[in-house]
């Protein structure tokens, strides 16, 4: 049997309206509505749905255009990047590496040696193009591929894959394969559509960068059960037809060493290996970056009077220097230098950690003056607050809960509350939501005294939504884009959901009233037009949150607007607009912002939101004055309703206050942001990660 075209299925739905049309018509009174008019109007609405759908699909297989927009996104963040890590500076170290082959299967093409600014040829001449860039911790991997990641993206030419880079310490392989967790870092990061993320993975028109093998498992010496292994696995099964897929993997040397000792490695790949930095690259660094290179002529004679001495090892990745360039270029208000280079020949920094221990005691002072005006944070609150997140990564040492892994890099916003432990924030957030319905419930006893299932509706709902957000253990965000708009897709998508919402809005007309159906209708459809990317994550991490309650502003007003007018056919419309309000209120104080879509029954609890309509059915069912069925229409929307990520990062912040145990700023995100600017920490993906490891375990292992 052949598939229907979309000619017949525009046909099958016109006809479907009208009789659902008809079947309304013999149940109510007509009034005023034209049923045939409701029907045209209806089918071509469904028209409009269906013709834009078929535009988008047309639009998402443009395979070379969408993936010239994304190497453009991912150059201008990535160009940031690097900068950041360099310390806001464009000066480098001219890397060298060797060629570590693996004892076997590995790619053809690998020279022995090779340096940084031609690390992009090196890694094109290699067949299939698969790297893995091993070094000490410190030693300018993450650079390394950054670089290699510009120079790939400037020299692009139309077909080449475009490198993305995204952080291994996020990859469960547990729970999600390869590709898939690719393009959802493509939808979440880059905002991308679904279709389109999975197009451009399928087509392999994406090269993924991966940074940090050694970060997915605490233990520098992953066993054959790890994740490390695990996600080995996965890179090897990462396929392009017949051939190994094209990857980038950074990863230190111990760990790997030791996943080849369990004779796991990337296969069909070329591992290089970074050389530690020699006194004269440190030398020519450290000029470069100097104001006055006289300040430094004691540290340079030291540095080529004893070169493998402890200054010599302590300065020998770039990490340190540009920390050692931070510290001791950085000057007071007056202008005066703060340090003296000279500092760094003191008896006591007689080992390489000591040098590396005294650079980051002193990187916080020049860290919170370097990024100026920005914030009204001291060096002591900075490095406190610090310490807290990173005592927070290292304690997690593998640990799951609730089937997730907790991360030992990365700090995502919404998905932190755990800090405090499993259970108090999840409490925090269902008291606020209890709190919320009962408050409104009064307010609805007050302001509506004749209908007292409003109020008591209010109480069913905060055991309800109390109790899913409780059992709700990661709640996730929903965001509405401004500029989604402001393209041609988030246009047609616009249009195809006012136009389905007009469409639903004549049928219900014929319930009740022109005038009511058409309001409905213009609701729902701006309710899903605006929705559009309401299931896709923000593109920066601090604005997950943010996003997650302007998603919830509109989800209110729209639902307030609904409900306000269908009561409004049966106590008038004064009635009508104080039991919108109402019910907006009621969800605006509950926290109560869900993911406008479909996809909520597939994600969350499909049991929990078909009892939570049929409650809210019984309940509201007979105060709108309409059939029990547009109740559970209405409950089931409300039932969307959930205990959604901006509560619950609300609820960690109530808990982690001045007088707690453990104290965060209550802006979190705008302080992780400052210390990006400061050089203190850095974006990958949707997650905030410390600078650089070394700074994270200092700060874990040392008292605030």
């Amino acid at each position: 049997m052949g598939t229907w075209g979309s000619r017949q299925r525009v046909i099958a739905a016109v006809v479907l309206l009208g009789l659902v049309a008809v079947a309304l018509m013999a149940w109510t009174d007509v009034g005023d509505v034209d049923p045939a008019g409701a029907v045209i109007g209806g089918g071509l609405s469904l028209v409009a749905v269906l013709l834009a759908a078929r535009a988008q699909q047309w639009q998402d297989t443009d395979t070379e255009g969408l993936a010239d927009r994304l190497a453009s996104e991912v150059k201008k963040r990535e160009s940031v990047a690097w900068r950041q890590l360099l310390g806001n500076s464009d000066r480098t170290i001219n890397l060298t590496f060797t060629f570590l082959p693996s004892p076997g299967h590995n790619a053809s093409g690998a020279s022995e040696a090779g340096q940084l600014t031609e690390v992009a040829a090196y890694y094109c001449a290699l067949r299939p193009r698969r790297l893995v860039i091993t070094g000490a911790p410190g030693s300018g991997k993450t650079v390394m591929a950054l670089q290699l990641m510009l120079q790939l993206l400037t020299n692009r030419e139309p077909g080449d894959p475009v490198p993305v880079r995204l952080s291994l310490a996020a990859f469960d392989p547990a729970r999600h394969s390869l590709e898939d967790w690719i393009t959802d870092h493509l939808i979440s990061v880059y905002r991308l559509r679904p279709a389109v993320a999975a197009t451009l993975v399928a087509n392999r028109r994406v090269l993924p960068v991966l940074d940090g093998l050694d970060e997915i498992d605490s233990d520098p010496q992953p066993g054959y059960t790890s994740y490390a292994v695990k996600a080995v696995h996965a890179l090897n099964e990462y396929a392009d037809g017949v051939d190994k897929g094209q990857l980038i993997v950074t990863c230190r040397s111990t760990t790997y060493a030791a996943l080849q000792f369990l004779h796991v490695w990337a296969q069909d790949s070329a591992r290089i290996s970074i050389a530690p930095v020699t006194q004269v690259a440190a030398r020519s660094f450290l000029t470069a970056r100097a104001t006055d290179p006289a300040r430094w002529r004691e540290v340079f004679d030291r540095l080529r009077d004893h070169p493998a001495g402890p200054l010599a090892m302590g300065l020998s990745t770039p990490w340190r220097l540009v920390l050692a360039a931070t510290v001791y270029e950085h000057r007071q208000p007056s202008g005066a230098f703060v340090h003296a280079p000279s500092e760094l020949l003191a008896s006591s920094l007689d080992s390489a950690d000591a040098v590396r221990d005294h650079l980051l005691n002193h990187v916080f002072r020049a860290a919170t003056q370097h990024a100026g005006g920005r914030g009204s944070y001291t060096p002591e609150d900075v490095r406190y607050w610090l310490t807290v997140l990173a005592r927070y990564l290292h304690s997690n040492n593998g640990r799951r809960l609730s089937g997730y892994q907790l991360p030992s890099a990365d700090l995502v916003l919404h998905e932190i509350w755990p800090m405090i432990g499993p259970y108090r924030a999840r409490l925090m957030h269902a008291s606020l939501t209890i709190g919320g319905w009962l408050a409104a419930s009064v307010v609805l006893f007050f302001a509506l005294p004749q209908v007292w299932a409003a109020s008591a509706g209010a109480v069913v709902c905060a055991a309800l939504f109390g109790t899913e957000a409780w059992t709700t253990v990661w709640p996730s965000p929903a965001r509405v884009d401004g500029a989604h708009l402001r393209t041609p897709s988030g246009r047609r998508h616009f249009i195809s959901g006012l136009g389905l919402g007009l469409a639903l809005g004549l049928v219900h007309g014929v319930v009740i009233g022109p005038v009511g159906g058409i309001v409905v209708g213009l609701a729902v459809g701006l309710l899903v037009g605006l929705s559009g990317s309401a299931i896709v994550r923000s593109g920066t991490p601090r604005s997950v949150v943010r996003n997650d309650f302007s998603a919830g502003v509109l989800f209110v007003l729209m639902l307030g607007l609904i409900a306000g007018v269908v009561y409004a056919q049966g106590t008038g419309l004064a009635d009508g607009t104080v039991a919108g309000l109402m019910v907006g209120l009621v969800v605006g104080l509950s926290g109560s912002w869900a993911e406008v879509s479909v996809a909520v029954l597939v994600r969350s609890r499909l049991a929990f939101v078909l009892v939570a309509g049929f409650v809210g059915g019984l309940i509201y069912g007979p105060m709108y004055g309409l059939a029990a069925a547009s109740g559970c229409v209405i409950g089931l929307m409300i039932s969307f309703a959930g205990g959604l990520a901006g509560l619950r990062y609300l609820a960690l912040l109530l808990c982690t206050r001045r007088h707690s145990a453990i104290w965060v700023p209550w802006r979190l995100g705008r302080f992780l942001d400052w210390c990006c600017e400061a050089g203190l920490m850095r974006v990958a993906g949707m997650a905030y990660q410390f600078r650089h490891r070394e700074l994270q375990e200092f700060l874990a292992r040392t008292p605030s």
